[in-house]
């Protein structure tokens, strides 16, 4: 009898330990399904996030693109002109802009970015177009001041134009900002920033590179200032 009692117990216990484990696995397998579930969920929603990101970006995107084409209203003592294509070409030398005497136009007259840094001078002009001679032009040459100091300067113009005619004893340093000191325009323009200083022991003078803030080729949009010497 008691081998027979003690047979059934070792067979319920048997029956509740396999029901333990198979519960137990019933509810791995629950949790399981739960979490890829709960995955599909939030990758689906993490995705349509970064499309609707990405599309915002792109709408800004754009609308940085506009901004920068814009010609804002005529501002007083400056002419927003649009500069005509040079492509395939893309001379650096000159600019053809859209705009000449019946705007108002005139020879020698200053042009600048929205930012008034100097791009160069209207060299001619004729009633509705105007050439401009930039400072990437091997022949543009203009008096210039350098710093805090007013380091006078001489800029030579060129695919990489130079800062030139710098005393030996004058102490200048790469981020400087250079502007014009020509009476031909108007005092205190921005043409850039001093970049690598060159002190050569056989030269008489000190020069340097300048850093010029803006793409000549990504220029749409110009200001002629209306200056008179």
């Amino acid at each position: 009898m008691k081998n027979y009692l003690f047979s059934f117990l070792a067979i319920i216990f048997l029956v509740v330990a396999f029901a333990g484990s198979f519960a137990v696995d019933l509810k791995n397998v629950a949790l399981g399904s739960l979490y890829i579930g709960l995955g599909d969920f939030f990758s689906s929603a993490v995705s349509e996030e970064l499309e609707t990101l990405r599309a915002e970006n792109t709408v800004l995107k754009s609308r940085l693109a506009l901004e920068e084409n814009y010609i804002p209203n005529e501002t007083e003592g400056f002419i927003s002109v649009r500069v005509y294509s040079s492509y395939p070409f893309n001379t650096r030398n000159e600019l053809i802009i859209q705009g000449g005497t019946a705007d108002g136009i005139k020879e020698v007259a200053p042009v600048v970015t929205r930012e008034k840094v100097l791009v160069g001078f209207v060299s001619r002009v004729s009633e509705k177009t105007s050439s401009v001679r930039t400072i990437f032009d091997q022949d543009f040459e203009i008096s210039v001041r350098i710093g805090a100091e007013e380091i006078d300067a001489f800029l030579r113009g060129g695919n990489h134009p130079l800062l030139t005619m710098i005393g030996k004893d004058e102490n200048i340093f790469e981020g400087a900002p250079v502007v014009l000191a020509d009476s031909r325009f108007p005092y205190g323009l921005s043409i850039g920033l001093v970049g690598e200083v060159f002190d050569t022991p056989a030269e008489s003078f000190k020069s340097a590179s300048i850093e010029i803030p803006y793409s000549l080729n990504k220029l749409r949009v110009i200001y002629v200032i209306d200056y008179e010497t």
